[in-house]
C-alpha cells in the first residue's frame, strides 16, 4: 500500500512562508550579535577547515548535506512543480527518522540561538545532560532542551511550532520506529498507522500502548514536521546567498574573551581573522 501526499488539509507552502519569516528573524539577530561567530556558523567554516574527505574527524553539519539529498529525492521530487507521484509508506518512515536523529539540524538551530543570545557557540554544541556514557547523544534530550532554548531566547511562535512538530505525536513515532514497533496502513490494521511505545506498569509490568493515525493524519504529522525544517534551512541559504558574491571589513568580539576585539575581512565566502594585526587564520 502506498500513501499519496494530501495537500489540501496542510498548506505547506503558506506555513513555509510563515516558519521561514520567523527563522530570518533569528538569523538576523544572531548576525547583529556577533558577525564573526555568525558567519562561522552559516558557513559551517569553524576554524576554516578542509572540505570532509580530507579530515580525519567530521562536523555534525557536515551531515545536513545528505540528510537534504535523501529528503529531497525520496520526498520532494515526487511532489513538486504539481506532480503527485505516490510515496511508499516506508520511504516517508525512513526520512522522518532520519530527519528526527539529524543532530547537524539540532547544532545549527541551537548555536543561532546561542549567538543570538551572546551565549558561547561552538562546533558541537551538546550538553552534559544531553550524553549517556551506554547510549550517546539522546535526541529526546536535545529536543526539549532546545525546545526551553528558543522559549528563553523569546522566540514563541518557533518554539511552539518545534514543540507540535517534534514532541507529541512525533515523540510517539520516533520512538516505535527506534523500537521496531509499527505497522503501515494494511487491511489488518484498518488501513491506519499503528505506532507501539513501551510504558512501564507497577515495580516490573511493562505494556506496549500503541497510537492509531489515519493516513491522511500521519501524512499531515509529517509534512508540518518537515516543512519546518524546510523552512530553517531555506532562511539560511537566503542569507548565505546575500553575503556570497560580498567583501567588506568587521569587527568582532571574541566569544571566549569578550576584552578582545578580532578584526575580521569577509571576501565572497572566505573569513580572515586578525588581533592585534596578527591572523588567527
Amino acid at each position: 500500500m502506498q500513501c499519496h501526499p494530501d495537500m489540501t488539509t496542510f498548506r505547506p507552502d503558506v506555513y513555509k512562508t510563515q516558519m521561514q519569516e520567523e527563522f530570518d528573524a533569528l538569523l538576523r539577530r544572531a548576525e547583529g550579535r556577533n558577525m564573526l561567530y555568525y558567519f562561522l556558523h552559516l558557513l559551517n567554516g569553524w576554524g576554516m577547515h578542509g572540505p570532509l574527505g580530507e579530515r580525519e574527524n567530521a562536523s555534525s553539519m557536515d551531515f545536513n548535506t545528505e540528510i537534504n539529498r535523501l529528503t529531497t529525492a525520496l520526498i520532494l521530487d515526487r511532489i513538486r512543480n504539481g506532480r503527485s507521484i505516490p510515496i511508499p509508506p516506508q520511504d516517508l518512515l525512513f526520512v522522518f527518522q532520519a530527519n528526527m536523529e539529524q543532530k547537524g539540524f539540532y547544532a545549527a538551530l541551537r548555536n543561532f540561538i546561542r549567538i543570538a543570545t551572546d551565549q558561547v557557540a561552538r562546533q558541537e554544541p551538546w550538553q552534559a545532560n544531553e550524553w549517556r556514557e551506554h547510549t550517546g547523544l539522546q535526541t529526546g534530550k536535545i529536543i526539549r532542551n532546545i525546545h526551553q532554548e528558543l522559549s528563553n531566547a523569546g522566540f514563541s511562535k518557533l518554539a511552539d511550532e518545534f514543540e507540535a512538530t517534534h514532541l507529541g505525536h512525533a515523540r510517539t513515532v520516533r520512538n516505535a520506529i527506534a523500537h521496531g514497533n509499527f505497522r503501515i496502513p494494511h487491511t489488518e490494521t484498518g488501513g491506519e498507522w499503528v505506532f507501539g511505545d513501551y510504558t512501564k506498569i507497577g515495580r516490573s509490568g511493562f505494556i506496549l500502548k500503541t497510537t492509531r493515525f489515519t493516513a491522511e493524519t500521519f501524512q499531515n504529522i509529517f509534512l508540518r514536521f518537515l516543512t519546518y525544517r524546510l523552512a530553517f534551512f531555506a532562511a539560511a541559504e537566503e542569507r548565505e546567498n546575500w553575503y556570497i558574491d560580498r567583501s567588506f571589513a568587521f569587527q568582532a568580539t571574541n566569544q571566549m574573551d569578550r576584552n578582545e576585539v578580532l578584526e575580521c575581512q569577509f571576501d565572497k565566502g572566505t573569513l580572515s581573522v586578525k588581533y592585534k594585526g596578527t591572523p588567527l587564520w
